[in-house]
């Protein structure tokens, strides 16, 4: 399963990244490229590369001065983050996917914010970039807004959520102390929403959250992330988002969010696959949430629920 180690630092290392590939290896390469160009001294990050080929495995130990690279057999999406936290020796935990880009200056960004905090609980997330080329935009300025959210309430919640918090990993990084507190609820994960996961983990756990303007990944549009969600995915998406309320959601905030989530699976179940499908029991507190956090767009998935959901 371990491919290989190399010039692995005996110290210094603060952050790691956690680079995933599974099945696609059109874009590898650039995602590498980018780690490999950080402004962030090379001693002071590392990279554990987990993919289920090795097409890159030679190019990766050319580029990154310090790296692991696993190919696990278990498929499994929360196994794969499972084996790349243990493995891990930096403070900070940041995820790359295969078809993301970093800018040159992410992880110094990164690190100089997470220093200002020292041992402190922290999930981060950067604003990003929509797109098809293979590179990012270079950035000019550092004079990008960031802000701190230490209140965890339906205000503070519904500012999230216009912030996007709970959009693609590759634009987030937590204390890895997080992670490890809640090891075993991220092995029984798969991807499907994975992002969610990670951002109700933080709020949940009363992180301190910073959301950054500025756009230091790029989420590439590819086929894939343009064409219709298959059945498989808003099935596991549904199957996520009862884990999240099963084993983390314990705000009201949070549990109407995921269970408009829920909903919003089955719609596009009914509408793009013309299944029918599973009612969402909602409580008058969770319709009230719903309507004051997301307005018209809830109002219209609620009456959908009503009418053309069963059970």
């Amino acid at each position: 399963m371990l491919k290989g180690i190399i010039k692995l630092s005996m110290n210094g290392i603060e952050i790691s990244v956690l680079l995933l590939a599974f099945n696609r290896k059109d874009y590898v390469k650039f995602a590498i490229d980018s780690l490999g160009s950080q402004t962030l001294p090379s001693s002071n990050f590392e990279v554990i590369y987990i993919s289920n080929f090795d097409n890159y495995d030679d190019y990766f130990l050319k580029k990154i001065e310090n790296g692991q690279i696993f190919h696990p057999e278990n498929p499994k999406w929360g196994h794969w983050l499972y084996l790349g936290i243990k493995n891990s020796r930096g403070k900070i935990i940041t995820i790359l996917d295969d078809d993301d880009l970093y800018a040159k200056i992410r992880l110094e960004r990164i690190y100089n914010i997470f220093k200002l905090y020292n041992n402190d609980c922290i999930f981060y997330t950067n604003n990003y970039v929509l797109g098809l080329a293979n590179n990012l935009p270079e950035l000019i300025s550092n004079d990008y807004k960031i802000h701190y959210f230490k209140e965890y309430n339906k205000k503070a919640f519904t500012e999230l959520l216009n912030k996007n918090i709970f959009f693609n990993n590759s634009r987030t990084a937590i204390t890895k102390t997080n992670w490890i507190d809640n090891l075993n609820l991220i092995r029984n994960t798969d991807a499907e929403n994975y992002d969610t996961f990670i951002a109700s983990l933080a709020y949940e756990s009363k992180c301190k959250i910073i959301v950054d303007d500025a756009p230091l990944t790029f989420i590439r549009n590819t086929p894939n992330s343009l064409s219709k969600p298959s059945l498989n995915y808003l099935n596991k998406a549904i199957e996520m988002s009862d884990f999240i309320l099963n084993n983390i959601a314990k705000s009201e905030e949070l549990r109407a969010y995921i269970k408009y989530g829920k909903i919003y699976s089955n719609y596009l179940i009914h509408k793009l696959h013309k299944i029918s499908c599973k009612k969402e029991k909602l409580t008058s507190k969770d319709v009230k949430l719903l309507l004051e956090i997301k307005g018209i767009k809830a109002l219209y998935l609620i009456l959908f629920n009503m009418l053309f959901c069963k059970g």
